[in-house]
């Protein structure tokens, strides 16, 4: 999820109280994300105390969580962004079928979240063997 964009910034308190939020649910953070690097505590989702008041254009927390908690999760976001003084903006991801159907499909409604498919990773950039 991304908070701060575009253009009103979050303080880094406000991305605590998500991610203890989310911490207290059981979900993962991505290990390699760089907001994940600056916790004291990944368990609990604890940044460090001396950037809590920083203030910055946007972050990414990213995590992962398995599809029975999809919806716990998206309700705690929801609950948990209420209060904060930014803007929260949340993407998913998930492997879909040869059809493009997928199980995050039918969670995602049965919970109320609207959702549009916008990226597709084509693997372009990638240097082709000679034949």
């Amino acid at each position: 999820m991304e908070f701060g964009r575009p253009t009103i910034g979050v303080r880094f308190r406000e991305i605590q109280k998500m991610t203890q939020a989310l911490a207290g649910i059981g979900i993962q953070f991505e290990a390699k994300n760089p907001v994940t690097h600056m916790m004291t505590d990944k368990n609990a989702g604890t940044l460090r105390d001396d950037i809590l008041d920083e203030k910055i254009l946007s972050a990414i927390v990213e995590f992962k969580t398995r599809i029975e908690k999809v919806p716990d999760v998206l309700r705690r976001v929801e609950e948990v962004s209420g209060t904060l003084d930014t803007v929260v903006s949340v993407g998913v991801s998930t492997r879909c079928g040869k059809d493009g159907e997928s199980a995050l499909d039918e969670v995602l409604a049965t919970v109320g979240f609207d959702f549009v498919r916008g990226k597709t990773n084509l693997g372009l950039g990638r240097v082709q063997s000679a034949s």
